[in-house]
């Protein structure tokens, strides 16, 4: 009976688990989806010092350039608006 109990307690946590994983990808690609194919994000890497990798977004890897050199190295651009 105790046996019986361990597997019922068993598959139905591993049907929570497998509902929750389910539900929390679709979430993301629901995220995702609603930046659009257009849409490009840009944020600076890691470097490394001595062995040691740095997190994300602490250095600055990034530099400004104007647009117009930006443009020329990309190809196709066009120009939007922050839609927030």
């Amino acid at each position: 009976m105790l046996t019986a109990l361990g597997v019922i307690i068993g598959v139905a946590s591993v049907v929570d688990m497998l509902a929750v994983g389910t539900g929390a990808q679709r979430r993301i690609a629901a995220a995702f989806g609603a930046l659009g194919s257009f849409n490009v994000i840009i944020r600076p890497g890691t470097i490394t010092r001595g062995g040691v990798r740095t997190g994300a977004g602490i250095t600055t890897t990034l530099t400004l350039i104007p647009e117009t050199q930006w443009v020329r190295s990309c190809g196709t651009y066009a120009p939007t608006r922050p839609t927030r």
